[in-house]
């Protein structure tokens, strides 16, 4: 290394210039002796940290609401018959089965005849229904005797039979389940309870279903659906 005569006693660091990043040198030796001048490697500030990944731009909404469309079959109104469990009150006189089903046309028919627990008449004849537009106007006809807790009720009945629709049909399940990830919207001006009222302020609870179902299936092994 280079020599340097006349260096302090002390040792002497001398820093590289501002704004620099060079090698430090240190001066080693006293007033008598000619100092060794020894250089070392100076740290390099470390790197800025790095910046995030910007956040994947979210999926569109799947939309639906008329069967004809593209996701129609979401709509209650698709022609796609659901076995389900028939309560006691729906029961034949006299069975003597613990258990027994009945097969609707749609889940429409079914949601809408499961307004009117205990009367088995009202429900069969929603059952007896032409088309599920006939369904959900008997549904509202106040003429016929609603349930006292519909409103208690109506969200687990929607669930149990959009539940069952979708277990049964498995090309429809792969529709559904290819929408992993997005939201599900009934998008609708008719509706502010089940659909999202047109301009996205209704509850859109039939889409919310829809997602619920949908992750539920989507978390089980195929054969065990």
């Amino acid at each position: 290394a280079a020599r340097i005569s006349g260096a302090s006693a002390a040792l002497v660091a001398a820093t590289p210039m501002a704004g620099t990043t060079g090698p430090r040198c240190i001066i080693i030796g006293s007033d008598s002796d000619d100092g060794d001048v020894g250089c070392v490697a100076s740290a390099s500030p470390p790197p800025p940290p790095a910046a995030p990944p910007a956040a994947a731009a979210p999926l569109p909404p799947v939309q639906f609401y008329r069967e004809r469309d593209a996701y129609g079959c979401f709509s209650n109104f698709s022609r796609h018959p659901v076995a389900m469990p028939d309560p006691e009150w729906l029961r034949p006189a006299g069975s003597s089965s613990a258990t027994s089903t009945t097969t609707w046309p749609t889940s429409e028919h079914y949601f809408q005849a499961m307004k009117f627990a205990p009367h088995r008449e009202h429900a069969l004849a929603v059952l007896r229904a032409s088309s599920p537009s006939e369904a959900a106007k008997m549904g509202r006809d106040r003429g016929r005797p609603l349930r006292r807790d519909w409103e208690a009720v109506k969200d687990d009945t929607m669930r149990a039979v959009v539940r069952a629709k979708f277990t049964q049909h498995p090309p429809i399940r792969a529709t559904l389940e290819s929408t992993r990830g997005r939201q599900i919207v009934e998008h609708t001006r008719n509706d502010a309870y089940w659909g999202d009222g047109g301009d996205g302020r209704g509850r859109n609870m039939l889409g919310r279903i829809l997602v619920e179902v949908r992750d539920v299936l989507l978390s089980k092994i195929p054969d065990d659906a």
